[in-house]
């Protein structure tokens, strides 16, 4: 099986080439063994693993941080109150 050259061009780039007296199965294993797109698409879910760890993380760290602050802000209030019923009770 043989084919003749034929070129689609979009935005001035070629698209698609088959070449004249190129078998099928030719095309088609040269298509298999290009891995060119796979690499992209292999980034781009890494990327999304990575950016959902994040996410998890922060998450995570961020309501730990909120009930230490809350603690500390607890704890200083108690403090203040303290401090102020010994300065008016005091002489």
């Amino acid at each position: 099986m043989r084919f003749i050259r034929s070129t689609a061009t979009v935005g001035g780039r070629a698209e698609h080439q088959l070449e004249l007296g190129v078998p099928m199965t030719k095309l088609f294993s040269r298509f298999l063994k290009d891995e060119s797109g796979a690499t992209a698409i292999e980034y781009g879910l890494i990327a999304a693993l990575i950016s959902v760890a994040l996410i998890a993380g922060a998450t995570s760290l961020g309501g730990k941080i909120g009930d230490t602050f809350n603690n500390l802000s607890d704890r200083m209030d108690d403090a203040a109150t303290k401090a102020a019923a010994t300065t008016t009770t005091t002489p």
